[in-house]
């Protein structure tokens, strides 16, 4: 037989076959992206277990997620600040290299000025500041884990005009193992009045002094209000779960 009876094999079923499978990946990652949204603002006696499980659930595909993630970031409108902080803060806990990028670009877009007229009682300025420290510390622990793109983002971010910027981007590097040799560099990028960040750090809750009653402070009639003491570790101080998640 010669070439020219040979039928060519036909791709229908193959290219049918791997659009199936793309567009299940595609469900299967906006799906993860939707449940783990639900659960991070999930009060109750499970909400901690039923984030877990949707975190895990997330972190299954990492690049799919960011992908995702960042398509939605750029689509929502510019001032819902709680679902934009929640994909920044979902884009972090993916806790994976592919989230980088998405990161590194929330940080170093230009901060918008406020607005002339009011913002009905917030700061457009204050809450733009928020998503980009949100993506800092993600971005921090990228570099602690070893990522040298990550450490040169932050030292990026030292040229930021925000204070607030510039201070969690010192964090993120004091955790990491180049900090001692990156001292010197990050001194120089830092303005003068400003290198009191180098000594800045972050203790941990049980070592912050307490207020022994913190209900003296209050008003007579809210110490009226009956409240459930909070639970203590051994040491005395209240015992406290991970950060609140931003709602």
């Amino acid at each position: 037989m010669s070439a020219d009876n040979v039928p060519s094999p036909s791709t229908d079923d193959a290219l049918s076959h791997a659009e199936s499978s793309q567009s299940q990946a595609v469900s299967r990652t906006s799906a993860a992206i939707s449940n783990y949204l639900r659960a991070a603002v999930q009060v109750g006696d499970d909400a901690e277990e039923n984030y877990q499980r949707a975190l895990a659930d997330l972190r299954r595909y990492p690049e799919a997620a960011t992908v995702q993630l960042a398509a939605a970031y750029g689509s929502v409108h510019a001032h819902d600040y709680p679902l934009r902080w929640a994909l920044v803060f979902a884009a972090g806990e993916l806790k994976h290299q592919s989230a980088l990028t998405f990161l590194s670009y929330v940080v170093e877009t230009p901060i918008p000025p406020e607005p002339r007229e009011p913002s009905h009682g917030f700061s457009i300025v204050g809450e733009e500041t928020i998503l980009r420290t949100t993506a800092i510390e993600a971005i921090g622990h990228l570099a602690s884990e070893g990522s040298d793109e990550a450490v040169d983002t932050l030292l990026r971010a030292l040229k930021q005009p925000s204070i607030s910027i510039r201070r969690a981007a010192v964090q993120g590097l004091r955790e990491t193992k180049r900090f001692r040799n990156l001292r010197d560099r990050i001194r120089a990028e830092l303005p003068p009045d400003q290198h009191f960040l180098l000594t800045l750090s972050t203790p941990r809750v049980d070592r912050v002094p307490q207020v022994p009653d913190p209900r003296r402070f209050l008003s007579e009639q809210a110490r009226s209000i009956e409240t459930e003491p909070a639970p203590t570790l051994p040491g005395g101080v209240p015992k406290t779960r991970k950060p609140p998640r931003r709602k």
